[in-house]
């Protein structure tokens, strides 16, 4: 909506003032009223647009990053039941590293996202149960966090494909190496039991 109004706004700025101009030229009786009326047009439409353009450049400074190609680097799943080695940590839950599993499937590793407007992102992912359709809004305030959704588009047969799968996601910016994104999931349904976090790196 926002390119659109950019686009549009120019175009009516200068038919406005263009007919003033021509008013003026021919000294039109009734000129003067008109030309008020067009300039007022053409300084309203000239101010919108500005704020448009303003806006829209800050949306891109602030959220620009995020759009483009991934490589999923490391995946883990959160494990119940399972201590630490650290005796100094009381915990009953820690992560198990999937990556080898998944680079043995073959699974495709690439993530692609796209930027639809402001800081909602769409995107797609691969895994060893199927295709997931993401969608990601990032923080106003902070845009290096964002939260969203993921969803199984497809499904292999011995993976319930005919179940809807769905969880949820958030995602950080690493503030040092800025390339890579951390992405948490965890599933909504059909278990609600399985979560964990993937680190995405960019590389278009």
């Amino acid at each position: 909506m926002r390119k659109l109004v950019i686009i549009v706004l120019p175009i009516l700025m200068f038919v406005s003032l263009g007919i003033a101009i021509t008013l003026n030229i021919f000294q039109n009786p009734n000129g003067s009223i008109v030309e008020n009326l067009l300039i007022g047009i053409f300084s309203s439409s000239f101010v919108v647009f500005l704020i448009e353009l303003i806006g829209l450049l800050r949306d891109k400074s602030r959220y620009s990053y995020f759009q483009g190609q991934y490589i999923r680097k490391k995946i883990y799943t959160k494990v119940p039941g399972v201590i630490g080695k650290r005796s100094d940590i009381d915990c009953n839950t820690t992560y198990q590293d999937e990556t080898s599993r998944f680079e043995a499937e073959n699974v495709c590793n690439v993530i692609k996202i796209i930027k639809q407007h402001g800081e909602n992102f769409t995107g797609t992912a691969f895994y060893i149960e199927g295709t997931q359709e993401i969608q990601i809004f990032l923080d106003p305030l902070n845009p290096s966090h964002g939260h969203g959704t993921y969803q199984y588009s497809s499904k292999f047969d011995k993976y319930m494909k005919n179940m809807p799968d769905f969880g949820e996601l958030h995602v950080f910016r690493d503030m040092i190496n800025t390339k890579d994104i951390f992405v948490y999931y965890k599933n909504i349904t059909p278990s609600g039991f399985i979560e964990g976090y993937e680190v995405w790196s960019k590389n278009k």
